[in-house]
């Protein structure tokens, strides 16, 4: 069974996720501006350091013709553990979970 404080903590969470996102937007916004201002060029003052770079995208491995049937899974590092919460569709009042 979920205790209360279960559902507190999970309440907080997806609150953080929520304003996590909303700060990841907020900072594309102003960083989009910032490469406007700085007409396209990395640059730098007495305060900050703004740089602009391009990094290679990943491989799309199912593209090259000698991996074909060859299993990656051997060259896999070790796994990673994490969580993730979602909410739950709100029920209309009344309504009762199965």
């Amino acid at each position: 069974m979920v205790s209360n404080k279960w559902n507190e903590v999970a309440s907080q969470v997806i609150k953080i996720k929520q304003a996590v996102k909303y700060y990841q937007e907020m900072e594309k916004v102003y960083l989009d501006e910032l490469k406007v201002l700085s007409d396209h060029t990395s640059c730098r003052n007495e305060n900050y350091i703004f740089e602009i770079a391009t990094r290679p995208g990943p491989v799309d491995y199912s593209k090259i013709p000698q991996l074909s049937g060859v299993s990656l899974e051997p060259y896999r590092k070790a796994p990673v553990d994490y969580c993730t919460l979602k909410e739950t569709a709100k029920l209309p009042e009344g309504m009762e979970t199965l």
